[in-house]
């Protein structure tokens, strides 16, 4: 799937452009044409085989960017309130031996 995307990607630029330039504006593909193109593809060839991994990035950053963008943009949380003053003593033991039941 993705390996072929990026193997594929340069032979298909290729294909694509001399199939447009002979076919669809009709001009006669010469071998000095051919050569410079392929020359210039060969050039391409990283690039065009990076392509497809930088649009799944720029896609993964647009994500990150709108959920970063909510949390920033979102309503400030309440704070937490405030203990009370002093609070009076409920429940008092008075025992020197506290134990478990099970031990």
């Amino acid at each position: 799937g993705i390996f072929l995307t990026f193997s594929l990607s340069p032979a298909l630029v290729s294909l694509a452009t001399f199939g447009t330039y002979s076919f669809i504006l009709n001009k006669r593909l010469t071998a000095a044409t051919a050569f410079t193109s392929l020359s210039l593809f060969n050039i391409l060839t990283f690039p065009l085989g990076a392509m497809p991994m930088m649009a799944r990035f720029f896609m993964e950053a647009r994500v990150a960017k709108d959920r970063l963008q909510a949390f920033f943009l979102a309503p400030e949380v309440a704070a937490r309130p405030p203990p009370p003053p002093k609070a009076k003593v409920e429940v008092m033991l008075r025992a020197s031996h506290l134990k478990w039941p099970d031990g």
